[in-house]
Formats: C-alpha cells, structure tokens, sequence
C-alpha cells in the first residue's frame, strides 16, 4: 500500500468514531468499508514490521544458499580427494604385496641357491669316492667269473655240511680249484657278504630272530638266494621263528603235515601266491 494512501486515512482510523460498529447504525455498507480500510491500515503495519525480516531471511537464505554451494564444492573436492588417496592406498597395497612376494622369491631362491652349493659341494666329495667305487667295479668286473663259480657252489652244494667243512671247502678246495683252471676271481673272498648279500640284509634277517653266527647267517643267504625250495633241518626251530617272523607281513600260512584239509590250504596257497 502506498504510504501517502496510508497517511491520508490516519485522520480517519484514528478517530474514535470510525469504528464499523458505530458505522453500521448510519449504514451497513458505509460500516463494511470502514471495516476494510481498518483492516487494511492493520495489514500495511503488519507489513511494514514483516518486511525487514522478509528480506533479512531472503538475504540468509541466499547466503545459505551461496554457503551450501561451497559446500558442495567442498564435499565434491573432499569426495575427488578421498577417492585419489582410496586408489594410491590400493596402488601402495599392490606395491607392498608385490615386493613381499619378491622377498619372498628371493628367499626361496637363496635358499635354493645355498643347497645347490651345499649339492655341489657334496658332489665334489662323492666324486672322488664314485671314482674309487669305478674303479673297484671295474677290477671286480674282471674277478666276477671266479666270485659268481664260487657262490653258485655255495648256494647248491654247501648246505648239508658243517662249519668246519664249509670253511675248508670255501677257503681251501674250491678256491683252489678255480684259481688252477685259470679263472679271475677276488682274493680272500667272502661269499656271503662280498657276493651273495649286505651286512644291511644280515642285520635285518637278526631283527627278524634269525642268530647272529656264521652258520646261521650262511643258511639264511642259501634260503634267500636259492632258486629251489630248500630243506631245512631245523631241531631248535631257529629257522622257523625266524621265516613266520620275516613272511608274516607277506601273509604267511602255516600248515603241517597230517593236519585236516592241508592240502588244499597249500594248493590255495600256491594259486593266491601265498608263502
């Protein structure tokens, strides 16, 4: 509302006579205006004290406005900023990870490296004993006629004698009697050891319960060596104890003679391949 419209009618709303009420006993039309132009004056004062704080808030506004605007670049600068640290974090992972699993393989390989050494450095020692070793099988290799003629003998005819007999024969008859054909063969030979078996091979028949003497020992490299099935006369059943003890893991059945049906357990034996 215009100001001067407003300070043309004060004259009038301030008089104590220009009250709608007092109107309306004149006339109800003359009454209705006098009530607009009343409210009116009312409304321009409300106005007048609104309007200030209309544009104080509109001037906040626009500055919450402006302040959320750089806000928003803020956020969106923070947002950028955070997403660049997230991919360098990832990139310093990776390089982390990387240079661990190159440690890791440059461990490995020293490792590798070390014990390679350590092979080559115990080749060199074993090239001087697989030299010597070369030799001696060479040497053997021009002996092995008499040696295999002399353990041949013993595995076929030697069982049946004493110990006196068997030394007499190994150590005096038959070496004699090859060495006078002119057949090679090594000097003071041990048939059993150097030929037939290991001293690894005797230990373990001992495990087993086979005695530990020179008899023993030579019937064990005859059981073990022959091609046929031998006899064994065995009055302390040393020999038994030790062939149960050696062919259990194997599945050994043990059957004797006259007992129920041992017949067909030895031909089932036989077909099962069963000792």
């Amino acid at each position: 509302i215009p100001q001067a419209c407003v300070d043309a009618i004060q004259g009038y709303v301030s008089n104590p006579a220009f009250d709608p009420k007092s109107v309306v006993t004149k006339s109800f039309a003359a009454s209705g205006l006098c009530k607009w132009v009343l409210g009116m004056n009312a409304y321009h004062k409300v106005r007048c004290e609104v309007r200030p704080k209309e544009e104080r808030l509109a001037e906040a506004q626009d500055r919450l406005s402006h302040s959320r605007a750089a806000l928003k670049k803020v956020q969106d600068k923070v947002n950028d900023l955070k997403a660049k640290l997230d991919a360098l974090l990832a990139q310093y992972n990776a390089a982390v990870e990387q240079a661990e699993a190159i440690e890791a393989k440059a461990k490995k390989t020293k490792d590798k490296m070390s014990l390679a050494e350590r092979l080559v450095g115990g080749l060199a020692d074993e090239k001087v004993r697989w030299g010597k070793t070369i030799e001696e099988l060479k040497l053997r290799r021009n002996l092995l006629v008499g040696d295999t003629l002399l353990a041949a003998a013993f595995v076929s005819y030697i069982g049946p004698f004493s110990r006196d007999f068997r030394d007499k024969a190994l150590n005096t008859l038959w070496t004699t009697s090859i060495v006078e054909r002119g057949l090679p063969m090594t000097k003071d030979l041990d048939v059993v050891l150097g030929v037939l078996t290991s001293e690894a091979r005797v230990a373990s028949w001992n495990n087993e319960g086979l005695p530990s003497d020179t008899v023993s020992t030579q019937n064990g490299t005859i059981i073990t060596s022959c091609a046929r099935w031998p006899l064994i006369i065995d009055p302390q059943l040393q020999g038994v104890r030790w062939i149960r003890a050696r062919e259990e893991p194997n599945g050994l059945v043990v059957v004797q003679q006259g007992a129920p049906r041992w017949l067909q357990k030895v031909v089932q034996c036989v077909e099962d391949g069963l000792p």
